[in-house]
């Protein structure tokens, strides 16, 4: 499956996930969440889509929080993408990345190499998770892998 391939899946779950959310859904608890995405030698990685999913195994549940990261590195999360909506839901969240910077936008673009491990792509490969406390916001320091970016 080829880089365009996996962008579009990507972007089409990520359509079928919001579409399936209802105006009556009950929005857990949310807590503002910011932070910062770090490669292995502690240097800021810029246009990376972060995403908090509410962990189910921990009995946590809720539309993902999603942010991006800036020219330093830098993220604030808002729920379920909107920017009325700032924060992360209350509880354990597993972590999602997704290397924005390595999508080739034409077909005539050499694809750049995705700068980090390729198990940060999906809830079912991520070792990245986080508890989100009640209270006050919280900043994350995300250090990534980038040994092995295949």
């Amino acid at each position: 499956m080829g880089m365009r391939s996996c962008s579009t899946s990507f972007l089409l779950f990520m359509v079928t996930l919001c579409v399936g959310c209802g105006s009556g859904e009950k929005v857990p608890p949310l807590v503002p969440v910011e932070g910062v995405v770090l490669d292995q030698e502690g240097k800021p990685m810029d246009i990376v889509s972060v995403l908090f999913l509410p962990d189910p195994e921990q009995e946590n549940y809720g539309q993902p929080s999603i942010g991006q990261t800036d020219e330093e590195g830098k993220f604030v999360l808002f729920y379920d993408g909107d920017k009325t909506r700032p924060g992360a839901a209350v509880g354990r969240n597993r972590v999602i990345l997704k290397d924005v910077k390595a999508i080739r936008t034409s077909r005539d673009e050499k694809p750049m190499l995705r700068r980090f491990h390729k198990k940060y792509v999906t809830a079912s490969t991520t070792d990245l998770s986080f508890d989100v406390n009640p209270g006050e916001g919280q900043s994350f320091e995300i250090k990534v892998d980038n040994s092995n970016n295949k």
